[in-house]
């Protein structure tokens, strides 16, 4: 009555009320305080929930001179969504579970922070119990629903569980969140076609679990089950983009295969962003439902997750760790079928490549005897395109090993309905790539990049970006290969991840743009993180090259022989990815070294070594480059015929395959020839091709690219630019772009 007093009168009315009571008991305060609201006779303020540093405050309050750790107070904030009552509540249960307790006069926290995640009080839970109770039963139906659901959920997915109109669940939802019992409005879900769908959120954490375990355990398995097939057919061929909530609801449902399948997506998602930490973590908990299965289903899909956790390990650059997945695969695969121990011997190859690889050689040599026994043509040709592969780049150039792959990737396209896997498909742009097909090679890699919701290997993006590194670096798309290479960098370190890959294909970069102290300082940056034998390889192979160049610039030329005879000397290099490659760019080094000390009859010698290596290969690269060589040697010799017919056979590659970072070196030494002829028309004419060559390469890069800069400042660079702007010194950092 005080209320609708029309005279004034000196008084001030102050009460609290809990809205949810007034709400779900049909208290007659809301209808008076609506009515106070319209004549402005009251003020209705909603206090806000607490804060973390408030919490903190509560509890400095509560156990004066307590030893809590500072996550206390985020994980009671985080857990009761700062409402003060369930904050009191959740407090006094961990007290009453001596989770937290008293110890010589301080209170200690007993046991781990994660566990106040999963305390519900019997206080709150007899609270909320008592609430739901009040609602219509269609209410409850749907909060149980979708308090399995979590958190936050969709009137979709709640009507998929309950096999109901999703707009029948969607108006209940919204009388919910109208009244402000237990739901608030989400920001609207957007589903990848654009479809934009109600979301929900209940008001506090702790209402989900505490409404859950009203749920009778198998009417929890069909919601689950439910939902995880509806979702499947909304999302199609993109349900990869939610492989976490597939493999939730599936693993829940029991479901285990396919929660198996969406955790294998899961973990490519991860890594895919680099994340193989927690790829890694997501392939252990698929392996840890493994034994669900049938007993016959076991053994193939134990070696497959074996090998991806090891795919894992190589992202990290745990070599060893990666070896001890593959053997694991290997031994899983013995209770498997022939096709399954094939696979697993398969893999092998990935962590030997780097530990050993004449191990990794023998082990995928077995898996082509045992595919030869086997009645699947495609798996044999698989594995026989795979090991000749390895074979020529861990070994030696074969022609005979490229007619295998040609031959066996030939079988792939015809026998594979929807074409070749990605792996194979990337496998053979590494030989295209070796070949000079660089723009076949970057065409395949983009058909072998995995559509969102294919179950590939972790290494099919590792392996494609290696591949790609090689195919723009000599197809002279430089720009874009310094951004893949830093930003893969960068991702790399920021999950955790070794990012040797990164730093190789740079200093290999740098190496061929003539930035030899660039190159030396990432290779050793990374000798300095790792001791480890197996950086041996790359790392002592690129720098030797770099140093030994180093040392000719300076005049020192028995150093830089040493150097390039060190990165020849297989004991103190052992074999590593493309090592036969490094060796012939050492021989290339060795000629240059003894062509510039005068020392002729030896650099004759390792032209033509280097010659006859590389025509032993099918590499345009580096027959371009021991022709030109040869031919410098020839011009030194005063063997002016021999010179004539090696630059003509190094301009000759050069017209059947575009490889500018090399073509600017060719075109040079042909105009030294021509000048040497006294035919200064023509020599001028390969001098600006040279030098435009040299100028689209260095414009790839941005302006103030270190490279870029180290590039254009090289004496072999200088000696063919000419001046623009007036002086040198703007002719090196001035280039027109």
């Amino acid at each position: 009555m005080l209320g609708r007093r029309q005279e004034s009168a000196r008084l001030l009315v102050v009460g609290s009320y809990r809205p949810v009571d007034a709400i779900v008991t049909g208290h007659p305060l809301r209808a008076l305080i609506q009515e106070l609201r319209v004549r402005r006779q009251c003020e209705d303020i909603a206090l806000p929930f607490l804060r973390e540093q408030h919490v903190a405050a509560y509890l400095e309050q509560r156990f004066g001179g307590h030893a809590f750790p500072s996550e206390l107070a985020r994980a009671v904030h985080q857990r009761t969504d700062g409402n003060p009552l369930f904050m009191v509540r959740v407090l006094d249960e961990l007290v009453a579970l001596r989770v937290l307790e008293p110890e010589d006069d301080r209170w200690r926290l007993r046991g781990s922070v994660r566990e106040i995640s999963h305390a519900v009080p019997d206080s709150l839970r007899a609270l909320v119990e008592k609430q739901i109770d009040r609602l219509q039963p269609e209410a409850q139906r749907v909060l149980e629903a979708a308090s399995v659901l979590g958190t936050e959920f969709t009137a979709g997915s709640v009507a998929a569980g309950l096999d109901l109109d999703p707009l029948a669940i969607e108006d209940r939802c919204d009388e919910l969140v109208r009244q402000g019992q237990f739901l608030c409005a989400a920001m609207l879900f957007l589903r990848p076609d654009g479809t934009q769908v109600a979301r929900y959120r209940f008001i506090h954490s702790l209402y989900p679990h505490a409404i859950a375990e009203r749920v009778p355990p198998g009417w929890r398995l069909r919601l689950h089950q439910r939902v995880g097939e509806w979702l499947e057919r909304a999302y199609g061929a993109q349900a990869a983009a939610i492989a976490g909530s597939l493999a939730w609801h599936f693993e829940e449902a029991g479901d285990y295969r396919r929660a198996i399948h969406y955790l294998v997506l899961a973990a490519g998602n991860a890594a895919g962003r680099f994340a193989y930490a927690d790829a890694l973590r997501v392939l252990q908990q698929a392996r840890s439902l493994v034994h669900h299965l049938a007993a016959d289903a076991r053994p193939a899909l134990e070696v497959e997750l074996l090998q991806r956790m090891g795919d894992a390990h190589y992202g990290r650059g745990e070599w060893i760790e990666c070896s001890e997945a593959y053997e694991a695969a290997v031994r899983a695969a013995a209770a498997g079928s022939t096709s399954t121990q094939i696979h697993a011997l398969r893999g092998l190859i990935r962590p030997f490549g780097v530990l050993d690889p004449d191990r990794g050689i023998a082990a995928i040599e077995q898996a082509v005897r045992l595919s030869a026994i086997v009645d699947d043509p495609l798996l044999r040709a698989r594995t026989e395109l795979l090991a000749a592969g390895i074979r020529l780049t861990y070994d030696t150039w074969r022609a005979n090993d490229w007619e295998i792959c040609a031959a066996a990737n030939e079988t792939i396209h015809r026998l594979s309905d929807a074409g070749p896997a990605a792996f194979d498909r990337v496998s053979y742009a590494q030989l295209q790539v070796l070949r000079g097909d660089y723009a076949g090679a970057l065409e395949n890699l983009e058909a072998g990049v995995p559509n969102e919701n294919e179950s590939t290997s972790i290494m099919v993006p590792m392996f494609a970006r290696s591949v790609k590194t090689l195919a723009l670096l000599y197809s002279g798309r430089l720009g874009e290969l310094v951004q893949l290479l830093r930003t893969g960098r960068d991702l790399a370190e920021t999950n955790g991840n070794e990012p040797w890959l990164f730093v190789f294909r740079e200093a290999w970069l740098r190496t061929v743009m003539l930035d030899f102290a660039g190159a030396r300082e990432l290779c050793e940056a990374m000798a300095a993180r790792s001791t480890a034998a197996y950086w041996r390889g790359p790392s002592r192979s690129i720098n030797g090259i770099a140093s030994g160049y180093a040392a000719l610039e300076r005049g020192k030329y028995d150093d830089a022989a040493r150097s390039f005879a060190t990165v020849l000397d297989p004991k103190k290099i052992p074999k590593f990815f493309l090592h036969w490659c490094w060796r012939l760019n050492a021989q290339l080094g060795l000629a240059d070294a003894w062509l510039a000390s005068g020392k002729l009859q030896k650099a004759r010698l390792a032209a033509d070594r280097f010659l006859e290596s590389a025509l032993s290969t099918a590499e345009p690269n580096l027959q371009a480059l021991a022709w030109e060589a040869g031919a410098r040697v020839a011009m030194a010799e005063n063997d002016w015929n021999a010179a004539e017919e090696k630059i003509e056979k190094g301009l000759a590659i050069l017209q059947a395959f575009e490889i500018p970072t090399t073509a600017w070196r060719v075109h040079a030494t042909r105009s030294d020839l021509y000048r040497q002829a006294k035919n200064d028309t023509a020599a001028e004419a390969h001098r600006a091709r040279a030098e435009a060559i040299i100028l689209t390469l260095a414009n790839s890069f941005a302006p103030e690219d270190p490279v870029r800069d180290a590039f254009l400042a090289a004496a072999p660079v200088r000696r063919i630019l000419r001046p623009r702007g007036g002086n040198r010194g703007a002719r090196e950092r001035g280039v027109p772009r």
